[in-house]
């Protein structure tokens, strides 16, 4: 190690044939987003993120102290989409709200999926996150996640992979069942309402 340098933290390795389960949280728990104005800018720049580095999004949603994606993306695509992305959207809020301190905390917290159960877990546990915060009483009220796209109540970007969800669930009308069931599995991201 060279003389005046500090450790860094460990380099995170992204597989760009694999799925991540992907949590931005906020400074010390806190919001991230304070109205729909941020709440619709923070999915703006998703959508630039993953149209510029064409990440192939499962779900997502946007709570108050922290996001969800469940994304793959390609290679060096992870890191340079989450920079630009949470950069973009900690500058624009901070402006807005007269801020000055970090928006997110750290890098983001990201799981790698690992079997199509797993797949199926993350993605119901990120669309009910709402409802099961309180925020709505059914996922089709939030209209920040990718629920609503991927059941047909929106138009889905060309991003969302709508038809992989599709085959994975059965359909629209069984991921819709699988949501509101109230039998979800648990995520591996429990305790990031």
């Amino acid at each position: 190690m060279g003389y005046g340098r500090g450790v860094g933290r460990e380099l995170r390795l992204i597989d760009p044939t694999s799925i991540y389960h992907v949590v931005p949280r906020g400074s010390d728990r806190g919001p991230i987003v304070w109205d729909d104005h941020d709440r619709d800018s923070l999915l703006g720049d998703l959508a630039k993120a993953a149209t510029r580095y064409a990440w192939e999004v499962f779900a997502w949603c946007v709570m108050t102290t922290h996001y969800h994606v469940v994304l793959r993306t390609p290679a060096a695509g992870f890191s340079s989409g989450f920079h630009l992305l949470n950069g973009s959207h900690s500058r624009r809020t901070n402006r807005r709200h007269e801020r000055v301190a970090h928006l997110f905390q750290n890098r983001p917290y990201a799981v790698e999926v690992k079997s199509d159960a797993h797949l199926v877990s993350g993605i119901l546990y990120v669309v009910r996150n709402p409802v099961t915060a309180g925020m709505c009483e059914h996922a089709s009220q939030w209209r920040f996640s990718s629920y609503r796209a991927t059941v047909g109540l929106a138009e889905p970007p060309p991003w969302l992979a709508v038809g992989a969800l599709h085959e994975l669930f059965g359909g629209a009308d069984e991921f819709g069942r699988l949501v509101h069931d109230g039998h979800l599995p648990v995520s591996d991201t429990n305790g990031n309402r």
